[in-house]
């Protein structure tokens, strides 16, 4: 395994159960999330409780586009249940596989980390539960299928208790930006 950049070390303070993965597993190439997500991004997912009952269908468009060195994403989602919603991401690089950023309804920071074929994000969120506020904690784990296809499955807990799980697909369209063009 190859030792970290001096710039991961920060990261690995606040996210010590990420591992330092940067030499290839099975030859997987690195995996960048930042570069995959500029640009048009389409998503669709689902949202999961505890016990697996699927509680809400989705679709996403994202657009990712770099402002003043940092990652700028917005998205728009649609739910199965007519509802929408938006929210925006900054992020921004923090050494060779590191990066760190905010985003709508996050509490706090958004720590990542690019490894070989995936890349893991971790951060508190603000979501409104039978129109209550309740903070959770997400672990975001992308995992590369190919150039233009990611996979997502994020854990959202609280005090350590699983509440559910969120699978997302996502595809690069590189069409849509040359058709907004």
């Amino acid at each position: 395994m190859t030792r970290a950049a001096p710039d991961d070390q920060r990261l690995r303070h606040h996210l010590p159960a990420l591992p330092v993965a940067v030499a290839a597993e099975g030859g997987a190439a690195p995996f960048d999330l930042l570069t995959f997500l500029e640009g048009r991004v389409q998503a669709w997912g689902v949202f999961e409780d505890r016990t697996g009952r699927v509680r809400r269908r989705f679709a996403v468009e994202l657009e990712g586009r770099w402002v003043a060195g940092r990652l700028v994403v917005e998205e728009a989602f649609a739910f199965d249940d007519g509802a929408t919603e938006t929210r925006s991401w900054q992020l921004e690089r923090d050494g060779a596989t590191a990066f760190h950023g905010t985003g709508t309804d996050v509490v706090g920071p958004v720590e990542g980390l690019n490894g070989p074929g995936s890349a893991r994000m971790r951060y508190r969120f603000r979501l409104r539960l039978r129109g209550h506020p309740l903070t959770v904690a997400l672990d975001d784990r992308y995992h590369r299928l190919d150039a233009a296809r990611a996979l997502n499955r994020a854990t959202l807990s609280k005090f350590g208790v699983r509440l559910g799980e969120l699978t997302i697909v996502f595809e690069r369209r590189p069409d849509l930006a040359r058709a907004a063009a």
